[in-house]
């Protein structure tokens, strides 16, 4: 049986891979040489570590932007999506769950119940947090919902709410079923 995973055991694999490490290029290297074009498409998809999406859609380094959170929730990565258009311009965003996900297993009561004990001095705070929980709905509904809220925010651009896209990859067939939002 192998030792259960740890940040030492981490560090002892990223030490056995120096030597075959390829330096990045940096940016400036890349716009002195090519032109730097930034990725332009950003992926957010669920945090489950049987749901990689370089693995699935096959992508190469410096290709996409991804952003793995608990449920691929769109709603709490809305931040990372700010920051990242305003500083890349982003022409895609493509949002992913997954079928067996945990986010339809929990509920955000639940967590914040079991927060509330942990640290029952911050009652507050922890009422503001959402979680992402879709129990009670399905991966669809979940999706669509998650999706309205960002293209209700004002902040971001329209022709950037016009191109988001939204699928359920299929543990099972290893499949993306796109969902209409």
């Amino acid at each position: 049986m192998s030792s259960p995973l740890s940040t030492d055991v981490l560090l002892a694999r990223n030490k056995a891979y120096l030597p075959t490490h390829q330096p990045i290029p940096t940016r400036a290297d890349i716009i002195s040489v090519i032109g730097y074009m930034p990725p332009q498409i950003m992926v957010v998809t669920c945090a489950d570590p049987r749901c990689i999406p370089e693995t699935f859609l096959k992508l190469q380094t410096s290709e996409a932007i991804t952003i793995r959170n608990a449920g691929g929730n769109i709603e709490t990565a809305l931040p990372d999506i700010l920051a990242l258009d305003v500083l890349l311009g982003l022409q895609e965003i493509v949002v992913i769950k997954h079928t067996d996900c945990g986010s339809l297993a929990y509920t955000d009561e639940g967590v914040k119940r079991v927060l509330g004990e942990r640290a029952p001095g911050m009652q507050e705070e922890i009422a503001k947090m959402e979680f992402g929980s879709i129990a009670g709905k399905t991966l669809e509904q979940g999706l669509r919902e998650q999706v309205d809220v960002v293209k209700g925010s004002g902040l971001v651009r329209e022709d950037l709410k016009a191109r988001i896209r939204g699928f359920v990859f299929d543990l099972a067939s290893g499949g993306l079923m796109e969902v209409d939002v």
